[in-house]
């Protein structure tokens, strides 16, 4: 097996941070159960990495007040990483040859929140890409069989006890 890919790991910790600020579930508990969902695509990811991106990403996203758009601005997160690979390239989320979620040999997740505060203050800026009106995060998953099982997902916390 191989890495986990960055922009997937992205997406991970945006949707831990999410669910965090949106459900109240705990960092820990959400990394956890997205980790052993992934766990037969890649190489064993660390939760307690994961946890840790996302507790930055909150922490970052308090330090901007960013109060009521910081769940705005974590899924407009998802959206560029799901479908850019730079601000101004276009992700192939339809290859002829291959497959987009395909593990790398290497990783740099602790790259995710240097993207992310770059990609925030990009967005506040107005240089960044945001999500069309009616963009579905998780149709836009369709063909991205891990990535659709992150973005969907609902966790109950009374499963996981």
């Amino acid at each position: 097996m191989a890495k986990c890919p960055e922009w997937i790991f992205d997406i991970l910790s945006s949707r831990v941070s999410v669910l965090f600020l949106s459900s109240s579930h705990p960092l820990e508990m959400s990394s956890n159960h997205f980790c052993q969902g992934l766990s037969g695509k890649y190489d064993e990811i660390d939760p307690k990495g994961v946890a840790e991106v996302a507790e930055h990403m909150v922490r970052f996203l308090s330090e901007i007040n960013a109060g009521e758009d910081a769940v705005l601005f974590l899924n407009d997160f998802i959206y560029f990483r799901m479908n850019y690979e730079t601000k101004t390239k276009k992700r192939n989320l339809k290859p002829l040859f291959g497959n987009p979620e395909e593990g790398v040999a290497q990783a740099n997740h602790s790259e995710a929140l240097k993207r992310f505060k770059a990609y925030v203050f990009g967005l506040r800026s107005n240089n960044s890409p945001t999500p069309p009106p009616a963009w579905d995060m998780v149709g836009n998953a369709e063909t991205l069989p891990s990535v659709k099982a992150i973005v969907e997902t609902s966790i109950n916390p009374l499963d996981l006890l």
